[in-house]
């Protein structure tokens, strides 16, 4: 078997190796030819221009084409599996688009609208009180407790499964209202000292500060973390526009019950382009 390969007029992706439509590349020609058509029978032929004529390949120009084929193949190999994982993804896509359609929604007859508690009346005049509940509380009260006839402190579980609820409490609100002033004097402060606020994303693909703590996810089949601090984010955007610093969630995969352990809190943090010893000796 004899393989053309025209330097000038060939075409690698279309050509077939024959005198009408030869190759372009002796790379190509080797890593088009079957391995079973490989043999001592076949030959390859290359000219540089129209003019010139067919002749055989140098060996070292053997021994380089042979080295581009191989990278070739690992080439084809590697879009190969993309392709085949794509392909995957997208039946996988399919297949729970056609589960989605099974589901039947059907109404709960066992739910009582007249006992549902979270709701919203109303009401167009004064409220008077005319004196203590029977129960010994006020009339009025945002209170969760464990037992109607004991009331005492509830369990911190209780508070988080009715959180809806504990938010309309005085002391959970006046939190929130303490957190959004906090959150406005910081604001207010950075942009005092002209330094710039910037919003760093929460999924990132490398850690910050220890992988031991990383919550780690799938990203449309890419490994993804929440992130553990927004520092290295801020640095990049040092050089663009100075001063910087964010107000962002960060995220600790550290399994504990204790004050001293949060899986997720508010991060302040800022980057300063330029500071020096007396700068970070300053308490302002």
């Amino acid at each position: 078997m004899t393989v053309y390969i025209d330097q000038a007029n060939g075409v690698d992706a279309a050509g077939h190796g024959t005198i009408d439509l030869p190759y372009q590349t002796l790379a190509y020609a080797i890593f088009s030819t079957p391995i079973a058509a490989i043999s001592e029978t076949t030959h390859y032929q290359i000219r540089k221009g129209p003019e010139a004529q067919y002749d055989a390949p140098t060996q070292s120009a053997m021994k380089e084409a042979k080295k581009d084929a191989q990278g070739l193949e690992k080439k084809s190999l590697k879009v190969e599996a993309e392709e085949n994982e794509a392909r995957e993804r997208q039946e996988k896509r399919e297949k729970r688009l056609e589960e989605s359609k099974k589901v039947v929604l059907a109404e709960d007859l066992s739910y009582d609208a007249d006992k549902e508690t979270n709701g919203c009346v109303y009401v167009d005049g004064c409220i008077k009180v005319l004196g203590p509940a029977p129960g010994g509380d006020d009339a009025f009260t945002n209170k969760l407790n464990e037992s109607d006839s004991a009331p005492q402190q509830s369990d911190p579980s209780i508070l988080a499964d009715n959180h809806h609820l504990v938010l309309r409490g005085e002391t959970a609100s006046s939190v929130l209202r303490l957190r959004a002033a906090l959150l406005s004097a910081f604001r207010s402060m950075y942009a005092e000292h002209d330094v710039i606020e910037v919003t760093p994303p929460c999924l990132v693909q490398m850690q910050v500060e220890g992988g031991a703590s990383l919550f780690k996810l799938d990203y449309y089949g890419q490994p993804a973390f929440l992130t553990q601090s927004s520092q290295l984010y801020l640095e990049t955007r040092l050089p663009s526009l100075g001063d910087v610093f964010c107000i962002q969630e960060s995220f600790r995969a550290e399994n504990s019950h204790t004050r001293c352990h949060l899986s997720e809190y508010i991060h302040l943090e800022a980057e300063l382009a330029f500071v020096d010893f007396d700068d970070l000796s300053r308490p302002s």
